[in-house]
């Protein structure tokens, strides 16, 4: 099984530099975040190179919304920006959103422009041999008004889109809050899985908090055979070092 760090949930506030430090000396040797564009990718590299750590994945940039159909083109110079800077640092999955709604646009229109935005945008990240990691998020708790939640209906949309580079980021916390039902979810579709976040739930904190057994999740995941990495992706109600070494002792 694979691990990393989203140093801008977990080390929120902290200089991804110092945060990368502090993972090598906890003996990760992978990590993720979220915004590209206000860092210093070449001081993160360099970083990066003298530590032997690995950048899993990156967002996509979201000034423009994937469903809106009067900025597609803006979202999809954008979206060259994010390849370009993940070919900077190694990376090989790029997370994409599904956009929040707003009045003037449908839910159905919204979901149409948004699947044909990254069809377009496949193309883009398979000629560097990136993958697109769409994630729902809930709407009950955290993302009100967010165009793609249910678990079935997400795993449907990959199979519109039909690119073999474009997967479901299967956010553990997100999926359940919106339909539970974790491990037959991913057991169902595993194939159509490039990417798991985890965090405790509910709350979003350490994943030794909450309703939630991680350890028999993750023993789950390695008799399914899954080969991606697990993002510990949580915002720290405990030290963080303490949080990190409690989640390390569940891996398996």
């Amino acid at each position: 099984m694979k691990y990393d760090v989203c140093t801008d949930a977990v080390f929120e506030g902290m200089d991804i530099l110092t945060a990368m430090d502090k993972l090598y000396e906890l003996g990760f040797s992978s990590y993720e975040f979220w915004t590209w564009w206000d860092k210093d990718l070449d001081a993160i590299r360099k970083k990066q190179e003298e530590l032997h750590m690995d950048c899993v994945a990156i967002c996509a940039k979201f000034v423009y919304s994937t469903g809106d159909p009067a900025h597609q083109e803006d979202y999809l110079k954008d979206f060259k920006d994010s390849v370009e800077a993940a070919k900077r640092l190694g990376c090989r999955k790029i997370i994409v959103q599904a956009g929040w709604e707003v009045p003037e646009i449908s839910h159905e229109e919204h979901r149409k422009i948004f699947m044909d935005t990254v069809k377009k945008a496949a193309p883009l990240a398979a000629a560097e041999d990136m993958m697109i990691i769409i994630e729902p998020l809930n709407i009950k708790v955290d993302h009100q008004g967010y165009n793609l939640w249910d678990t079935e209906e997400s795993f449907d949309v990959i199979l519109q889109i039909h690119e073999p580079n474009v997967k479901i980021l299967f956010d553990i916390y997100h999926q359940q809050i919106s339909n539970g039902f974790i491990i037959e979810s991913i057991k169902k579709h595993l194939d159509q899985i490039g990417h798991i976040h985890v965090a405790g739930c509910p709350g979003r904190h350490e994943i030794t908090t909450g309703e939630l057994d991680y350890k028999h999740i993750f023993e789950a995941l390695k008799e399914m055979g899954y080969e991606e990495y697990i993002g510990l992706e949580y915002f720290t109600h405990k030290p963080k070092e303490e949080g990190l070494k409690a989640a390390q002792a569940l891996f398996v």
